[in-house]
């Protein structure tokens, strides 16, 4: 998360995708931003993930499967540079004031400077209908990345900060459309990028694809990663499995007495079957692929 003005719902942000991604795996929340304010969130209750500051992420991330940073608000061109070239995804808040946006645009040009496709604007503070600032905000944004989800201004999120729990837990009429705007984007994260999810998990995932429905957890699992759930709609899991096994059997003969570097190749192997699966298109509409398989 990256902004170059503060209120914009930056810390709301990675708390509510923290919790997103954390039904997906270990999640850790850097929160790099110091006036503190997630670490001061999650110490008022608690929250389904770890909260760290900046100086204890690199002992604690290499254990996540997934992580979000909460940055300072008014990054420096070399701050910006570091954080486009550090992550899968980097998420722009902004509300749709002009203030706001023109001080987005700053970022924008910088970011375009340095050459990075790798961003996306995220709406937040959006006012209901029939106030048009977000309306118009989105035309003054056209021809950059910009999320379809908004998320709306609600005091359910005021209230979630209160009392230091993510906005699904507070008794608020609108709570579940706030978490369900956050479930929105966070699915849209998942079909740009593939998420940073350690090899040992994907192949967890992808040899016990034959078993989905024995295993409802693993199958909610699954249906985020809309490469897979592609992958099952072409019938090639089948496919899949019978290549990784045929690299178990070849790898078994050439190093019988070597296991640990057995489970090297077949991680080596199954890393390249995903990026295969990264080629491929994200919507099922689109059933044209190409995956290659050696």
């Amino acid at each position: 998360m990256a902004g170059f003005k503060g209120g914009i719902g930056k810390t709301t942000t990675a708390v509510h995708l923290a919790c997103y991604f954390s039904q997906l795996g270990q999640t850790l929340l850097v929160d790099g931003d110091p006036n503190r304010s997630a670490t001061g969130w999650s110490k008022r209750g608690a929250f389904p993930f770890k909260v760290v500051d900046l100086m204890q992420a690199a002992l604690h991330s290499p254990r996540y499967e997934h992580i979000v940073i909460d940055t300072a608000a008014r990054p420096d061109e070399n701050e910006l540079q570091a954080l486009a070239d550090g992550c899968n995804l980097l998420v722009l808040p902004t509300s749709p004031d002009a203030l706001a946006v023109d001080a987005l645009l700053q970022t924008v040009d910088l970011l375009q400077e340095l050459e990075s496709d790798r961003y996306r604007i995220l709406l937040t503070m959006v006012h209901p209908k029939p106030v048009k600032m977000a309306e118009q905000a989105r035309e003054a944004l056209a021809g950059v990345p910009l999320f379809d989800t908004e998320i709306r201004r609600l005091i359910a999120y005021e209230k979630a900060a209160l009392m230091g729990v993510p906005v699904y837990e507070v008794k608020d009429r609108m709570a579940k459309i706030a978490w369900g705007d956050y479930e929105q984007v966070g699915k849209e994260m998942m079909s740009c990028v593939i998420p940073p999810i350690c090899l040992k998990s994907w192949l967890r995932i992808v040899k016990n694809l034959r078993h989905l429905k024995q295993q409802p957890k693993l199958r909610r699992k699954v249906s985020q990663y809309p490469n897979l759930i592609l992958l099952r709609k072409l019938k090639l899991k089948k496919l899949l499995l019978n290549h990784l096994q045929r690299k178990n059997s070849q790898n078994q003969r050439s190093h019988p007495k070597n296991q640990t570097r057995n489970e090297e190749d077949q991680l080596q192997a199954n890393a390249a079957i995903l990026i295969g699966l990264a080629e491929l298109t994200t919507s099922a509409k689109r059933m044209t692929l190409t995956l290659r398989m050696n």
